[in-house]
């Protein structure tokens, strides 16, 4: 009898159930102070001498001889007789409220520790009261801890008269306790005052415990039991052991059903691990009642990649410890690639009142290996109120039409994109004409935002509910666990944050900095069409053709060079062209007899002022003329450029560096040119030739480094760029394609410098982008601890 708690971690209801236990253990009343000793003694054992004490206390103002001490005896023995009646009935309470625990703690999973608080327990002789305690706790698993209220003074306090025997009467008890103790593998604990130090060494003794192992041979497999010695050679140490073990027979185990199974995994109050669960949950508001929507997603690892018949139960209980729902389902699961191997992933539905709760769910495989969890479930109040949000969902893409996400229990970005949904309710529809909802991806729930983006409420079937689905790009994030944040405002008010966290995969990140066509070797799987470009989306286009920049003096200057050689009668009017001044300079060169010359330098007027049709079609006259003439060649380059027309134009400027002088401004035009097709492979070749004549032509150097950061070759970009840095420290896009080569070269496992010194130059990239106030700050630092903790774990 009292109050009883099921197993919880409801512990408020466990201290209001504890206030309503009281103590029943003081001494029966009776007409002389008798104490429990001298009843034992006198009525079980005859001891003369400890009844003549009793006597002389009871009894002494009568003489022996007379009727009323030969009465007084005779009451004296009856008042023994009567409260060893009742102390025996008190154990046999005690004792069997103790093993109905027992029984009961035997149908729930796992080991147990049951922790009884008591003043004593008074055994007499052998103990023959707990001989089936030894076998019922051994049978539960269960460890029975006792806490001894310690204080004797308690009998002054509670009795008017204090016991005659009271030091033995204490001894009887601890030795009961002692016995009870020891035959279910526990200990005594005395408590005088403060409980701490007890539950301190319960705590130790419990994260001190051992599972052993010990295989059974099939004579053990009779339902009889066997003695069993442990031991230790470690000294100093308490060894508690079961002295005994019991086997099933084959034919007990089998009889019971999967279905007992389940219902015996879901009353233990601990998780079984054979088959390794996950658990989410998601809350929306039922459209059809007032209830709330829950979906469950559950995650089984699977040893094989076969399909199993999965039986999955779950129990709902309140914050009381009242089940509010419970069921089974049955299912034929088809396994999925999971981080750690195959997975079978299974969702269910149900409906539910408001409120808080705890959600545990069992399954049993086609093997019949168990696994629970536990899972609390907040289902808040959706409708009659002014507004609410449900849950964040996460996927790695938008469902396709008519379809919906899936829940998973962590989602895993596989694809480079995050989708995430979510839906809003209002008590009435205008509510949401300046509602606004953020989706922000972050390292953690308060980090700074790595992407983000807005995303458009959509109208559901109801006007007063809207559902949002949005989707962003995840490629430049390392691969890890993250954070998507759903922020919800309306004007400047801010209505709610929600969090989901969600892991992207080594092998989406892997794929957006492997070379076209390697993320499979990197990444180990394949890649349809190659792997894009991460850095490509980070990086500013390249810049769109400026017919002037051709015409700037060293650019002119340059071609003017090349028109003058053996041509000293055009000196004075290069000079001209030189100064700018172009108008007139074709029939000067005419008058002198030089026809290439007057063609190309009409042409170059024409460019000056903007006539490109006609000039392009004089400098394709020009080439008919002389066809090596690689100052023609360059500037028809760059009508074709500035109309637009790259290909043409990159075809034309191949040409122009066949001529034996050459510029860097022909390289880079060209590079740009290719740049701009998408063809960054292509424009590294010129490049690296134009380096080569040019080292210390920072503008050509950066170029490379861009197209090496493209295409990506990873190592070729870092060497080409640092040097550029030397000189550039603050350039934040330079700074990018350094940091980007390290952490793609992490990431496929390739170290550049070497993982220390990677990971130490990193760092230093990344203050530098930081100070220079690039504008993927809070990513590259991401990149950073990456390509850290890689050198970490490879410690």
């Amino acid at each position: 009898p009292g109050p009883f708690v099921d197993f919880t971690t409801n512990h408020a209801l466990v201290r209001k159930s504890f206030s309503g236990i009281v103590g029943l253990g003081h001494r029966p009343e009776t007409r002389f102070n008798v104490g429990v000793y001298e009843a034992f003694a006198i009525s079980n054992h005859s001891d003369a001498l400890v009844e003549q004490k009793a006597l002389e206390r009871a009894c002494g103002g009568l003489r022996p001889s007379s009727i009323e001490f030969q009465t007084c005896q005779i009451e004296l023995h009856a008042q023994a007789a009567a409260i060893v009646t009742e102390i025996r009935y008190r154990v046999r309470n005690s004792v069997d409220a103790i093993e109905s625990i027992l029984q009961a703690l035997s149908e729930v999973e796992g080991t147990k520790s049951l922790v009884w608080i008591t003043e004593g327990l008074i055994i007499e002789g052998a103990g023959g009261e707990l001989a089936a305690l030894e076998r019922l706790s051994a049978a539960a698993r269960t460890t029975v801890n006792i806490i001894m209220i310690d204080q004797i003074m308690l009998g002054e306090i509670s009795e008017r008269v204090q016991s005659p025997t009271l030091k033995q009467d204490r001894d009887l008890e601890i030795r009961g306790l002692e016995m009870m103790a020891a035959l279910t593998r526990g200990a005594l604990y005395r408590v005088s005052t403060n409980p701490d130090a007890a539950f301190r060494r319960m705590e130790e003794e419990l994260s001190g415990y051992y599972l052993l192992a010990v295989e059974a041979d099939p004579a053990d497999r009779n339902g009889q039991r066997h003695p069993i010695k442990v031991s230790v050679r470690r000294r100093g140490v308490t060894l508690r052991a079961r002295r005994e073990f019991h086997v099933a027979t084959e034919a007990a185990a089998a009889r019971e059903t999967t279905d007992a199974r389940l219902a015996r995994t879901l009353r233990s109050p601990f998780a079984a691990t054979e088959l390794p669960l996950r658990l989410a949950t998601y809350a929306y508001q039922d459209p059809d009642s007032p209830k709330v929507r829950v979906l469950v997603a559950t995650e089984i690892e699977q040893a094989t990649h076969a399909s199993s018949d999965v039986v999955l139960g779950y129990v709902l209980t309140d914050r009381d410890g009242k089940v509010a729902m419970s069921g089974t389902q049955r299912a034929t699961l088809e396994p999925v690639e999971g981080p750690q191997g195959p997975l079978l992933e299974h969702a269910s539905t149900f409906s539910i009142e408001p409120g808080t709760y705890t959600l545990k769910v069992a399954a049993i495989d086609g093997e019949g290996k168990r696994g629970s969890v536990e899972h609390p479930l907040q289902a808040w109040q959706m409708q009659g109120v002014p507004f609410a949000i449900g849950d964040l969902m996460l996927a790695d893409s938008p469902p396709a039409a008519g379809l919906s996400i899936r829940p998973p229990v962590e989602a895993r970005m596989s694809a480079g994109r995050l989708a995430a949904y979510l839906e809003m309710y209002a008590s009435q529809p205008d509510f949401f004409s300046s509602v606004e909802v953020r989706i922000e991806v972050a390292a953690s729930e308060t980090g700074p935002a790595l992407a983000s983006g807005l995303a458009e409420p959509a109208v559901m079937k109801d006007p007063k509910s809207r559902v949002v689905l949005a989707s962003m790009p995840l490629g430049a994030l390392p691969p890890g666990r993250y954070v998507a944040r759903a922020i919800v405002t309306r004007g400047s008010d801010k209505l709610g944050q929600l969090y989901r966290p969600f892991h992207v995969t080594p092998a989406s990140a892997a794929a957006r900095v492997a070379p076209a066509g390697n993320a499979a070797a990197a990444a180990g799987t394949t890649v349809a069409g190659g792997a894009p470009s991460l850095i490509r989306s980070m990086l500013p286009p390249t810049a769109s053709f400026e017919r002037n920049d051709l015409l700037k003096s060293d650019v002119v200057g340059f071609f003017m060079d090349v028109l003058d050689k053996g041509r000293p009668a055009l000196k004075a009017t290069t000079a001209l062209v030189r100064s700018g001044k172009m108008e007139g300079t074709g029939l000067q060169a005419l008058e002198s007899g030089d026809q290439l010359a007057a063609t190309f330098l009409r042409c170059l007027e024409l460019y000056s002022k903007g006539d490109l049709n006609q000039a392009a079609t004089q400098f394709a006259a020009a080439l008919r003329v002389s066809p090596d003439f690689a100052p023609a060649s360059f500037y028809l380059g760059a009508c074709y450029a500035a109309a637009g027309r790259d290909q043409e134009a990159a075809t034309a400027w191949r040409r122009a560096l066949l001529g034996s002088d050459k510029a860097s401004v022909e390289y880079a035009a060209l590079a740009d040119a290719l740049m701009r097709l998408g063809d960054p492979q292509q424009a590294i070749a010129p490049l690296v030739e134009a380096v080569a004549k040019w080292p210390d032509d920072d503008q050509v150097r950066r170029r490379l480094a861009f197209a090496y950061a493209v295409v990506p070759q990873h190592t070729d970009a870092l060497a080409t760029i640092e040097p550029y840095l030397v000189k550039h420290p603050t350039d934040h896009e330079a700074l990018l394609i350094a940091a980007h080569a390290i952490y793609a070269s992490t990431v496929l496992g390739q170290p550049i410098l070497g993982q220390g010194k990677d990971s130490e130059r990193m760092t230093q990239i990344a203050r530098a982008y930081a100070a220079a106030k690039g504008p993927h700050a809070a990513l590259i630092g991401t990149w950073a601890e990456y390509v850290k903790s890689k050198v970490q774990s490879a410690k």
